[in-house]
């Protein structure tokens, strides 16, 4: 997912199977953003309200922080 504009969740959830590049405005309220993707996905610097981290690389890399 790459935003380049503005992206406001008011209700609902997303699902990113990919990675997250946020170039822009981001507003979370209170959704949940669940990253599944099928490997390890790259989180650039983001505020999330829930995050949810449930791709099948097990865990966060080491340039990643949660």
């Amino acid at each position: 997912m790459t935003n380049a504009g503005t992206l406001s969740v008011d209700s609902g959830d997303i699902s990113v199977g990919g990675n997250w590049a946020n170039s822009s405005i981001f507003t979370p309220s209170t959704s949940t953003v669940t990253f599944d993707g099928p490997a390890a996905q790259a989180i650039d610097n983001t505020t999330f309200y829930n995050l949810t981290i449930d791709n099948k690389a097990g865990s966060p890399s080491d340039v990643v922080d949660v």
